[in-house]
């Protein structure tokens, strides 16, 4: 897929964000918990690492959501033009009712009216626009229909890469557009479902966030980690926070701060001898099940409010798996203790200068292949026996 390309036009390097909650409906219940919802997970969306995968376009950085505005006092029509939006956003900033563009050229007046329309955008959820006053004053402005952080999140992607429409688009496709044309054009990140957008340096939709690394420990047998198995304790431990993309530097992000640990695990396939709520979490394990998820963890930043998740996958060994990974390391680490290499494994392993086998170096492989053949035949067996089993069913 082609990149974007820079046009030479204006772009919001350090946007200031401007909710403005346009009518009476917001002063619903649920509808005004809907609003403050939206304020916090835009909060924590833009504080995080989501905005980051921009730098690569004109050095733009994370964007700052500012207190909301309410309107409660007017309506918003059913159907309005993108000119009459403008106009309403001049009316707030002549009355003082919002954050001035002398002060800061890098505000993004948002407007939320819950429900309306646009009679000149046929089927718009949103658009982003540059609009001027009556002084002849340049102010650039976004709004919404509903107060949903992923049409939130989409509008503010492309008024910053794209704020006055000569910034960085793709054929007149911004940044966020390009990604919707794709099955799984979003996400979440980090507790916040946002929009997806395109990253030339990975030439692929990317939603920049950090997760969770979590490494399994399982008690070894003849120092061999056979994996989770019946009857058998795993220890699951967060090993690290790692950014997606790898490339995107996240150092000067605010510290997460204290965190909260929230694991999960299917309990009909385990029971846990450790809390569920700290970094660390063990398995006893009471039957087996199919590849998948083993253990899953949400991590809560106390002090961003960012949810950071990630999981760990695999398999659970049955006690017949488990003795057949357990001999065949065995073998493998006679045979790694073994100086001179027979000739049948020339080809596995390389030439020998000394291929010839002693005595006790021949009886060694023998035992260990016929605990292979015997583990072997008992595993067979069983599985005969589980067929006369269905089969009697």
């Amino acid at each position: 897929m082609d990149k974007l390309v820079y046009q030479g036009g204006a772009v919001l390097t350090k946007a200031q964000v401007q909710p403005i909650f346009w009518g009476s409906s917001w002063t619903d219940s649920a509808n005004s918990q809907a609003a403050n919802a939206l304020v916090s997970d835009l909060t924590v969306l833009f504080a995080g690492p989501y905005m980051l995968g921009l730098q690569q376009y004109s050095g733009i950085g994370p964007a700052t959501i500012l207190p909301p505005v309410y309107d409660p006092w007017t309506d918003p029509p059913a159907s309005m033009s993108v000119a009459e939006l403008g106009t309403y956003i001049e009316t707030l900033l002549t009355a003082g009712r919002v954050a001035d563009i002398d002060d800061n050229n890098q505000i993004l007046y948002f407007v939320i009216t819950n429900g309306s329309a646009l009679s000149d955008v046929a089927d718009a959820l949103g658009i982003h626009k540059l609009a001027t006053t009556r002084q002849g004053r340049r102010f650039h402005f976004a709004w919404t229909s509903y107060a949903w952080s992923l049409t939130a999140s989409h509008e503010i992607v492309e008024a910053c890469t794209d704020a006055d429409g000569d910034g960085w688009f793709q054929g007149m496709i911004e940044a966020v557009d390009i990604c919707q044309k794709t099955p799984g054009y979003y996400g979440d990140c980090e507790g916040v479902m946002a929009g997806l957008y395109w990253s030339n340096k990975d030439s692929d939709c990317i939603r920049p966030r950090r997760v969770a690394k979590i490494d399994a420990h399982t008690a070894p047998a003849d120092g061999c980690i056979i994996g989770p198995t019946v009857g058998s304790e795993t220890r699951f431990i967060v090993s690290s926070i790692d950014m997606v993309p790898g490339w995107i530097d996240a150092s000067n992000l605010a510290p997460l701060g204290p965190l909260q640990y929230a694991w999960k695990f299917n309990t009909q396939n385990a029971f846990a001898s450790s809390a569920t709520d700290g970094p660390e979490l063990v398995l006893n394990w009471i039957k087996g099940a199919p590849t998948g998820v083993l253990a899953s963890v949400t991590i809560t930043s106390q002090a961003t409010g960012a949810k950071i998740s990630g999981s760990y996958t695999g398999s659970i060994n049955g006690q017949i798996q488990a003795d057949m990974r357990l001999g065949i390391c065995r073998f493998r680490k006679t045979l790694d203790g073994i100086n001179r290499r027979p000739p049948f494994l020339i080809d596995r392993f390389g030439p020998d200068p000394a291929p010839i086998l002693t005595a006790r170096e021949v009886e060694e492989l023998k035992a260990y292949a016929m605990s292979l053949s015997s583990q072997a035949e008992h595993l067979s067996k069983t599985f005969e026996l589980l067929q006369e089993v269905d089969l009697e069913e």
